[in-house]
């Protein structure tokens, strides 16, 4: 490119950045502060006491294929896979008949539909309607009982009261669990097919606290059998005992791997059915957080984020600032000496000689320019390639594009990382692909972990790890011109 000398004014751009940047600040200000939602149920975005985030972190440790939705839309945007469980703990807002079917019809997508609800109260009713498990979650009452010691529950249908801690006994894969639920109700059976698992006793009466339901659902003309595993109780499964017990975390373990197998399997929380409450909300009475709703890290986190955020120090600034300036102008002769100040410095600014600059190419002809070097890959080392998550999206897909070709294995599956190991060794396999699926997931939306401050650093890091990884298998990123694909897009 011809070099071309264009006259700056210094003045003008500084004062445009300051305007734009003093906007910025004011449209942040007026906005409000970070509007971080804090869930108070079993909801897997809380990372309390009570919520279910240990569960689906355990899990991710497990199977690759771990979904957190906060919406029914997400569901359009998961593949269906061979095997597909939809995950529903405690929901605090009833699924509707249109909320059912949605999900029925998701689930009828894949080969083997699977569904486990663990629900004390009647909300997931209509979902197990849906699916055609002839059963239901039965409706109790929790009441205090006239002499006002505890609390009890009572079960209208049986006109009895049910002790709010019952012992339930479960059997999972030949072993045998006892667990105390947390004011429990439990599970109608109203015929089918089904197993009873679980099962608690109340004056030699039993009560089913695990049932599975076997039914069918047709989705395009096909027919699919629907397994439905239901518990009566969220409790089991909340952060308070997956965390610190091992009987509980060793059946929650042993439940889902009864359920979805060894691999293969794509597992899906709905966190749609809790309303969360913005922290704004909460923040000027921090007593109401408990560590029953918000872990201490992320409590400081989404403090720290309020307080750095404009809408919190902008106006005290500007006000403290509008009187300092109003009593100064109050005395003749600071008034007057900041008008000279204020006119000198604009002089300086403006008569200045002028700055000549040359004249560069425009970014994407850098890009093509860079993107025909000889050695991509130290471009992007050297920061000259400028790289986001959506380049880290396409490096994650034409990796495992590869894969599929050569050993007919997604990134996600087990057995990839058992071939892999041959040649790369067991830690450097399982090391790389829970990497790569852990930044896919947050490259997508779907998970708020790990932080990444410099996508552009983690693309150069995994374009050379997947460089190696590939050469091993007998690819090449340079060879199938993946890294040109990076620069141009």
């Amino acid at each position: 490119m011809k070099e071309e000398r264009v006259k700056e004014k210094a003045f003008l751009s500084i004062f445009l950045v300051l305007t734009l940047l003093a906007v910025g600040l004011i449209a942040l200000a007026e906005k409000g502060g970070v509007g971080v939602p804090v869930f108070i149920g079993a909801s897997p975005f809380n990372t309390g006491e009570i919520g279910t985030s240990s569960l689906v972190e355990l899990l991710r440790e497990k199977y690759g294929s771990v979904y957190v939705i906060a919406s029914l839309n997400e569901l359009d945007g998961i593949r269906a896979s061979d095997k597909c469980l939809f995950v529903a703990i405690s929901p605090e807002t009833p699924y509707t008949t249109s909320d059912s079917n949605r999900i029925a019809s998701y689930l009828a997508r894949c080969n083997h539909p699977l569904l486990l609800i663990a629900d004390e109260n009647s909300t997931s009713n209509n979902l197990l309607r849906a699916v055609g498990a002839q059963l239901e979650v039965a409706t109790v009452v929790t009441s205090t009982p006239s002499n006002g010691l505890g609390v009890a529950v009572y079960a209208p249908e049986e006109g009895v009261y049910l002790p709010a801690y019952p012992l339930s006994v479960f059997y999972v894969n030949n072993t045998r669990y006892s667990l105390y639920l947390d004011i429990a109700s439990y599970i109608v059976i109203h015929g089918g097919s089904y197993t009873i698992f679980g099962e608690y006793t109340v004056d030699t009466k039993k009560y089913p606290s695990g049932v599975i339901a076997y039914s069918n659902i047709t989705f395009g003309g096909q027919a699919r059998e629907v397994v439905a595993y239901v518990l009566s109780d969220g409790s089991i499964f909340l952060n308070q005992v997956i965390d610190r017990n091992e009987t509980y975390r060793s059946f929650a373990l042993a439940l889902f791997q009864s359920v979805c197998g060894e691999g293969g399997c794509t597992i899906i929380f709905d966190g749609s059915r809790y309303s969360p409450i913005p922290l704004s909300d909460l923040k000027n009475n921090l007593n109401s957080i408990t560590p029953l709703y918000l872990s201490f890290p992320s409590l400081l986190g989404m403090v720290i984020a309020n307080l750095i955020h404009p809408s919190t120090w902008l106006p005290p600034l500007l006000d403290y600032s509008n009187k300092v300036f109003a009593e100064m102008l109050r005395d003749h002769l600071v008034s007057s000496t900041l008008a000279l100040l204020f006119a000198l410095l604009a002089f300086a600014y403006v008569s200045r000689r002028e700055v000549f600059v040359s004249d560069k190419p425009m970014s994407e002809e850098k890009l093509v320019e860079v993107a025909y070097a000889g050695n991509i890959l130290k471009e992007i080392e050297k920061g000259k390639l400028k790289l986001g998550r959506e380049d880290f999206k396409s490096l994650y897909e034409i990796v495992d594009s590869v894969m599929r070709d050569v050993y007919g294995l997604s990134l996600r599956d087990e057995e990839l990382e058992r071939r892999l190991s041959l040649l790369l060794g067991d830690e450097k396999a399982r090391r790389y692909l829970k990497s790569m699926n852990k930044l896919y997931d947050k490259a997508v939306g779907l998970r708020r972990t790990p932080i990444v401050l410099s996508w552009s650093r983690v693309v150069a890091k995994y374009v050379r790890d997947s460089e190696e990884v590939l050469s091993k298998v007998g690819a090449s990123l340079m060879r199938f011109e993946v890294v040109e694909k990076l620069a141009r897009s």
